[in-house]
């Protein structure tokens, strides 16, 4: 397989592009893909998509990658793989299962390929992500690693500033808040009594510096930590992105492999979307040869579950766990706006189900506080095992009463802001309020209604 070094001479040999000519590349060649595999269409009845569909969207990807490659934006340079570089890769996945164990002691958990017929469901971390004002930054996190089906952090803990300082990557504030953000961490898992938890992506750190600075401390270690080595949508990478999977591998350090690509954007529409991220998905695996990999999806509004945005999720998750068998997850957290938190609620009760329906493995921000998380994690329980029918046809179910709820939404809720652990917990207490708790009812007695729990 394509070493580190590999892919710096590739950065400073490759065809010379600049990044709006590339642009332009990717947009022709996912378009005239899409066009090319017009046997496969978007279907708003069949969110879970069949072994065809999946089959089809992988075979598109990989032509895909060999038709645009990814462009290193520092070098203006197209990084070129062969098809048999591609199927080597392939190959060496299928033939030996991957895995990844995180946490220690009695927090030691792995994850592990998930098939989609698989009746166990996908491991469940909590995400506190976003900015975290210091005050309720150890209360958030207290609260959230309590719930014992947590079994550990997608992401954990950001604050905006230090010392009055607006952070900025590359400059000593990056490292200075981010030793903040890990000692903080470390009191508020003491606190729950679960100090050996995963915690996942690092928060506001995230050159290959700053990163490096962390692991040195020891605050950071290969049972609780992954890095980022994202490729930007849409196939782009740079230095910083390859040195910090070089730290991966040089430190065995566990790479966060993030593919993600936006619905009416470079890709175009559902099928072309699909193909693009399970693509950024493969060349991720190639440049850090890592052992897991998420997904995610949505749209120009930062919307990510409406049928469209389901359906391209289950056929990039579907394609990797049929063709390639490392474990994926996703953030089955909804973004963007709702009309109510019921209906925030329902659609990450959506999300989770794609994920559990299409092979996944692991939810890494599941729900945004304690409540709805457990809501998730039910709604994962009762989802595994069931059969493609069944769980589309409760998930036509649920997105019709998701539908109904937006026809009769009047004023729409940013719900980044709306349900921020502040305004629906208790800080001095960790104990949800009233209306919050008032509103997951609401939502399970929905989700009772239309069958999914």
């Amino acid at each position: 397989m394509l070493t580190m070094l590999d892919f710096e001479k590739r950065s400073m040999s490759g065809p010379v592009m600049k990044v709006d000519e590339f642009d332009l590349l990717v947009s022709k060649k996912a378009r005239e893909i899409v066009k090319k595999y017009s046997n496969i269409k978007f279907n708003p009845k069949e969110l879970v998509v069949s072994d065809e569909v999946a089959d089809g969207i992988f075979q598109a990807a990989i032509e895909f990658i060999l038709e645009t490659g990814v462009l290193n934006t520092d070098t203006q340079r197209v990084v070129k793989w062969t098809r048999e570089e591609l199927e080597e890769l392939v190959q060496s996945y299928k033939k030996n299962t991957t895995f990844r164990t995180f946490g220690r002691g009695e927090e030691e958990h792995t994850i592990l390929p998930r098939s989609s017929k698989d009746s166990f469901p996908p491991v469940t971390w909590a995400s506190c992500a976003g900015v975290i004002e210091p005050e309720w930054f150890i209360p958030y996190l207290e609260t959230t690693a309590k719930e014992e089906h947590v079994k550990g952090f997608g992401i954990s803990g950001g604050v905006p500033t230090i010392d009055g300082v607006s952070i900025k990557a590359g400059c000593p504030s990056e490292i200075l808040a981010g030793f903040w953000e890990q000692r903080a961490i470390a009191d508020a898992l003491n606190r729950a009594g679960r100090p050996n938890m995963h915690l996942g992506l690092i928060a506001t750190v995230s050159t290959a510096g700053g990163t490096a600075a962390l692991l040195a401390q020891g605050l950071r270690h290969q049972q609780n930590t992954m890095i980022g080595v994202h490729i930007i949508p849409e196939q782009k990478i740079n230095w910083e992105r390859l040195n910090l999977s070089t730290l991966c591998q040089e430190l065995g350090i566990a790479p966060w492999i993030s593919a993600m690509s936006m619905l009416g954007g470079l890709a175009g529409g559902s099928v072309g979307v699909a193909i693009a991220v399970t693509a950024n998905f493969i060349e991720q695996l190639s440049l850090s040869r890592g052992k897991l990999g998420s997904i995610f999806i949505s749209d120009m509004k930062g919307k990510n579950s409406d049928r469209e945005h389901l359906w391209s999720l289950s056929a990039a998750l579907r394609a990797i766990e049929r063709n390639v068998g490392v474990a994926t997850g996703t953030p089955a957290n909804s973004t963007g706006f709702a009309f109510s938190q019921e209906e925030d609620i329902c659609r990450t009760a959506a999300l989770a189900m794609i994920l559990t329906a299409s092979g996944g493995a692991y939810n890494w921000a599941s729900g945004k506080n304690p409540e709805d998380t457990r809501i998730q994690h039910e709604v994962m329980q009762e989802t595994a095992g069931l059969s493609r029918d069944k769980v589309n046809n409760l998930l036509n179910n649920l997105c019709d009463k998701i539908e109904d709820m937006v026809k009769d939404g009047n004023t729409p809720i940013n719900t980044a802001h709306a349900f921020q652990f502040p305004l629906v917990y208790d800080i001095n207490t960790g104990k949800p309020k009233q209306k919050y708790l008032d509103g997951c009812n609401q939502a399970r007695k929905i989700l009772v209604d239309v069958g999914v729990l």
